[in-house]
C-alpha cells in the first residue's frame, strides 16, 4: 500500500526538490493538516501542485507579460 500522507521533509523528496525550494515554491499553496506535532500534506495536492509548476513553469503568462504567472492556493 502507497503512503498517501507526507510531512515536510517527505513532501519535498516526493517532489524531488530541496525544503528551502518546498517552503518557498509549494507550501504557500498547499492545505495541510497537523496530526500530533507534524504538518501532513495530502500526495494528492502534492501531484495537482507539481502539475500546475509544470504548466506554467515559472514563467509570464503571456510573452512580453511583466506580471509572472501565479498558481491559485
Amino acid at each position: 500500500m502507497d503512503k498517501r500522507g507526507y510531512n515536510c521533509q517527505e513532501a519535498a523528496q516526493y517532489l524531488g526538490i530541496k525544503r528551502r525550494a518546498f517552503d518557498k515554491y509549494f507550501r504557500p499553496f498547499l492545505k495541510s493538516t497537523r496530526i500530533g506535532t507534524s504538518l501532513i500534506f495530502d500526495q494528492l495536492d502534492l501531484n495537482h501542485i507539481l502539475e500546475e509548476h509544470i504548466h506554467w513553469n515559472g514563467r509570464p503568462m503571456e510573452k512580453g507579460d511583466n506580471t509572472w504567472a501565479k498558481l491559485k492556493p
